[in-house]
């Protein structure tokens, strides 16, 4: 088991169910977590895909480093900030992986997958806190905001009933934007502002549309690189 062995599910129950969301700081243990991290910032670019929501809709561009590749994800980048510069739509840019490679691969990645989030201590962990019973793992993933990205305002009910982020991020100050911002039920004020801290896992509750949240926006020349895991239960 990776997950911190002094974590107390109940202790965190009653801050989930009376603000709705609730923060457990070193979620891993600390070898663990750094092997993982490492191996993410040295992860090959091409197994990452810059995703975005336009005016055309959604793209997936896998991320090659040729420079036609790479002016097409810059110019999916700026159509999506035009987008998200209107406040009329649902926009967003990022990068994230997609699907899960072959069966007997044992990649870190693939591994941290059964550790972690295929594993039913997990799962048994997240019922705990959250009071839900018999959840059952969603869509999962994991992203990279560099400058320039970020995720537009919504609710993530559709997806199911508990949202899963799991922040690696060394270094991350609150003014480099990337800060994780849950609003108000009438979409006016912030609420809560989460800096993406490392090794920080977010537990959110979602059905009936509580929770909207948005990604800010992360402005050109930070250097840090802004990592996380994204799961969801339903």
């Amino acid at each position: 088991m990776f997950i911190n062995e002094n974590i107390v599910a109940k202790k965190y129950n009653n801050i989930y169910v009376s603000q709705g969301y609730v923060v457990i700081q070193n979620f891993l243990q600390d070898e663990y977590v750094e092997n993982f991290y490492n191996f993410l910032n040295d992860m090959n670019p091409n197994w990452w895909y810059h995703t975005s929501v336009t005016e055309v809709g959604k793209d997936e561009i896998r991320n090659f480093q040729d420079e036609k590749t790479q002016k097409i994800i810059t110019d999916k980048r700026n159509s999506a900030l035009k987008l998200f510069s209107q406040s009329k739509d649902f926009s967003f840019s990022f990068y994230r992986t997609l699907g899960n490679h072959y069966e007997t691969c044992y990649c870190k990645l693939c591994q941290f997958n059964k550790d972690i989030i295929e594993n039913s201590n997990f799962k048994k962990l997240v019922e705990e806190v959250t009071g839900e019973i018999e959840l059952k793992l969603g869509t999962y993933f994991y992203t990279e905001y560099k400058p320039g990205d970020f995720l537009y305002p919504h609710t993530d009910s559709p997806n199911g009933r508990v949202a899963i982020v799991l922040h690696m991020t060394k270094n991350w100050e609150p003014w480099y934007g990337g800060n994780l911002n849950l609003l108000d039920s009438k979409w006016q004020n912030i609420k809560a502002t989460l800096v993406p801290k490392f090794n920080s896992l977010t537990i959110m509750k979602i059905k009936e549309d509580v929770n909207p949240h948005f990604v800010e926006y992360i402005p050109p020349n930070v250097t840090e690189k802004r990592y996380g895991m994204v799961c969801w239960f339903n």
